[in-house]
C-alpha cells in the first residue's frame, strides 16, 4: 500500500497545481472560452466546419467535449485540461526521471500559457509521447503510427513536418 501511494502521491499533487494554476490563472487568456465554446457546440450536436467556424483541425475540440457530456460546465473543462496536464507530467517523468521538477518550474513560470486548453497543448503532449515510444525498445510501430496519425489530425501544419 505504501509503494502504490509513494507511486501515485506526485501526480495527485501535479493534479491539484495544475487545477488550481487553470483556474486562477486562465481568465487572461481568451482562446481558452473560445476552445470551449467549440467543445461545447459538439456537444450540443452540432458540426465543425457547417455549424460553426473553426481554423484548425477538431480533434482537440472533440476530445474536450467528452467531459461536457457528464457535466456542460467550464469547470469540468478546466478539469480534463488538468487531467492531460497530469498525463504530460507522466511522460516528460518516464523521460526525464529526476530532472522532472526543473523541466516544470523553468518552463512554467515564463511561458505557462504551453498548458492552457487549446490544441496547441494536444500537439505538445503528442510530441512528447511520440518521443517516449521513439525511446522505447519494445514497442510496436503502430502505436508510433496511431500517434503520428492523430498528431496530423490535431495540428496538420506541424504533424505533416512529423510525418515526413
Amino acid at each position: 500500500m505504501k509503494s502504490f501511494i509513494k507511486k501515485v502521491y506526485p501526480y495527485v499533487i501535479a493534479f491539484i497545481i495544475f487545477l488550481f494554476t487553470l483556474l486562477f490563472f486562465n481568465v487572461r487568456n481568451a482562446d481558452t472560452v473560445w476552445n470551449y465554446g467549440m467543445a461545447h457546440a459538439i456537444r450540443l450536436g452540432e458540426i465543425p466546419y457547417k455549424d460553426f467556424n473553426i481554423i484548425s483541425m477538431p480533434l482537440y475540440p472533440f476530445i474536450m467535449s467528452i467531459g461536457l457530456f457528464i457535466k456542460d460546465t467550464y469547470f469540468v473543462y478546466l478539469l480534463e485540461q488538468a487531467i492531460f496536464c497530469v498525463i504530460l507530467f507522466f511522460f516528460i517523468n518516464k523521460l526525464l526521471d529526476k530532472k522532472t521538477i526543473l523541466y516544470f518550474l523553468l518552463i512554467s513560470f515564463p511561458i505557462f500559457s504551453i498548458y492552457l486548453p487549446n490544441y496547441n497543448f494536444l500537439a505538445f503532449l503528442l510530441v512528447v509521447i511520440l518521443i517516449y515510444l521513439e525511446k522505447q525498445k519494445r514497442v510496436n510501430d503502430k502505436y508510433i503510427g496511431i500517434v503520428l496519425g492523430l498528431l496530423f489530425i490535431t495540428k496538420h501544419t506541424i504533424g505533416i513536418v512529423f510525418i515526413l
